[in-house]
């Protein structure tokens, strides 16, 4: 799965903002990258996406910052400037993190 997510970094890159991965593609790397609580790889394709996120995309790099332990702020920054309210599935999220 990991040459997977090097892939698909890689077929962004050479795509410039001509191509971009459907959710058949995108979704399961982020699966992979979230499972291992692995934030710079899901920060590495979100910048490489270089558009505004969907409200998933943001919760799936929440809930990788919440089990790696790092801070949050970024990632509620960045939702807010690309217009994201705190919704019941963030504040979940970010209560999970206060749990652990």
């Amino acid at each position: 799965m990991l040459k997977a997510v090097e892939m698909l970094k890689m077929a962004i890159s050479v795509g410039r903002g001509r191509w971009w991965p459907t959710s058949v593609t995108l979704d399961p790397c982020l699966d992979f990258l979230e499972g291992k609580g692995d934030v710079g790889g899901i920060e590495d394709i979100i910048k490489l996406l270089k558009k505004p996120l969907t409200r998933d995309i943001y919760h799936r790099w929440l809930r990788t910052c919440v089990a790696a332990g790092d801070s949050v702020s970024k990632v509620l920054d960045q939702m807010k400037l690309d217009g994201f309210s705190v919704v019941e599935e963030t504040d979940k999220i970010l209560k999970t993190g206060l749990s652990l």
